[in-house]
């Protein structure tokens, strides 16, 4: 083989590669990991892989109410709650008269469904906005809450949207990282951004808390998961390609024990009222006020560690009081307690009293995000990342979004986050360029960039002189 048919056969190799010519991300999320839960002994790949990245030590603050369906939508927009209208992982809109629960916590026929409609949707999504940028950029969606949803303004959802329905295992979580690599490699129309969501070790930790060692288990299957990934990561050449964000939607704390749950229905009950999570919505002031007074005075009598907040009193600092989705009265329970809706006192001590049936053994999330055990892990790796690097500063998850929008070369959407800490993480000096130009907006897709380049490359190949060496 001469010179030029070398030349030509590497271009042509490079093309079928199949990247897109964008700058490409990935943002995963494995569901409940708090921060301080990767440690070298629990998680020996992800913490090694943590330790040549950037890697935010002390982890990221989440937003109240700290739950999943929330948290995600804040990572993907960089906006609080209250602005972006995903305020639990469900909800009552007093507007709409209608109940938003995406994870079918309620168990109502059609309720997931009806919690996609558009109008839910106040954000813009991380890919929205980039395939919005350009038409040659495309996102992808595996299993993110809504993010197969339909919003409001073009493009309404990305590529591929895969739904979720299952917390899954470590069989089909490496399935979905082989979709994950082949999204970002496949010879047509491959994505330039992903979002991947696991629904561990939340899961887990929600049925057996931390110290039944079924966390453990749990744990090295999603560093397993990790290993596989990266090897098939690394073997497709993606690492000096491809931006990683690691990170979660929340923390975890272990509840102390059956009597630290505050059942609700024990005080609250009959009609007159809407429930959500950590929340009710009175359908009166008069109502309000004795569902109030019950509340209250069982917090007393009963000695649970659960401050109880008309709206108006919310704390400023969590941004959760501007939406009429949040209702007029919210719970907070301290780390070491929960609330429940669907419990009754008898049913606790029956299955966990003395005489029980099983030990209790559960954790939770929905605390004050500013305490460390609501602190979500948060790593970085990639062309964009500096390596080796450790960050002892706490961004927001809302500052994820501008992030994201720096790496990808695109201008963010109003949003609520701020690039002051997290951009840190950047290696120095560096600015990824914005590609939106007439002539790549002429061109719609990487595929049909390589036929024009390669055909152009052939014919200046074919002028060179055929005496030209290549240097050793």
């Amino acid at each position: 083989m001469n010179i030029k048919q070398l030349l030509c056969a590497l271009f042509l190799l490079y093309s079928v590669k199949g990247l897109s010519r964008h700058p490409k991300l990935l943002l995963i999320s494995f569901d409940g990991f708090r921060y301080d839960l990767l440690e070298k002994g629990l998680v020996p790949n992800i913490y090694k892989w943590a330790s040549m990245s950037t890697w935010f030590t002390s982890g990221v603050k989440s937003q109240y109410v700290t739950y999943t369906a929330p948290n995600h939508m804040s990572i993907a927009t960089g906006m609080y709650e209250e602005e972006h209208g995903i305020v639990g992982n469900y909800f009552f809109d007093p507007d709409k008269k209608k109940m938003f629960d995406y994870f079918n916590s309620t168990g109502k026929e059609g309720i997931v469904n009806a919690s996609q409609a558009d109008f839910w949707f106040k954000g813009d999504p991380i890919w929205l906005t980039n395939e919005r940028w350009e038409t040659t950029r495309r996102s992808a969606s595996f299993y993110w809450p809504n993010g197969e949803s339909s919003f409001p303004y073009l493009p309404h959802t990305p590529k591929i949207a895969r739904p979720w329905t299952v917390v899954g295992d470590l069989k089909s979580w490496m399935k979905d990282a082989d979709d994950v690599i082949d999204a970002f490699t496949r010879e047509t129309e491959s994505v330039n951004f992903v979002a991947w969501y696991v629904a561990e070790p939340d899961h887990t930790l929600h049925g057996n808390g931390f110290h039944n060692k079924e966390i453990e288990k749990t744990l090295k299957h999603l560093d397993d998961l990790f290993l596989y990934f990266i090897k098939k990561f690394d073997d497709n050449n993606l690492g000096t390609d491809v931006n990683i964000i690691l990170t979660a939607d929340h923390g975890h704390a272990e509840i102390k024990d059956h009597k630290h749950v505050m059942c609700v229905k024990n005080f609250v009950n009959g009609a007159g009222f809407e429930m959500g999570d950590h929340m009710i919505y009175p359908h009166s002031e008069e109502i309000g006020k004795q569902i109030y007074t019950n509340l209250t005075e069982a917090v007393k009598k009963h000695g649970y560690e659960v401050n109880i907040h008309w709206k108006e009193d919310i704390p400023e600092r969590w941004h959760y009081k501007n939406s009429s989705r949040i209702g007029k009265i919210v719970f907070e329970p301290q780390v070491g307690s929960a609330i429940s809706f669907s419990c009754t006192n008898e049913q606790m001590e029956k299955q966990y009293g003395e005489n029980g049936t099983a030990k209790f053994n559960s954790s939770t999330h929905g605390q004050d995000p500013d305490r460390p055990e609501m602190r979500a892990f948060l790593i970085m790796r990639g062309p964009a990342f500096s390596e080796n690097y450790t960050i002892a500063d706490i961004p927001s998850n809302v500052d994820l979004y501008n992030l994201m929008c720096h790496v990808l070369g695109i201008t963010p959407t109003e949003n609520n986050g701020t690039m002051e800490i997290v951009k840190r993480a950047l290696k120095e000096n560096r600015y990824l360029p914005m590609t939106h130009g007439f002539v790549f907006n002429q061109i719609t897709d990487s595929w049909s960039f390589s036929l024009i380049l390669i055909p152009s490359m052939c014919i200046v190949i074919a002028f060179l002189p055929t005496a030209v060496k290549i240097p050793f």
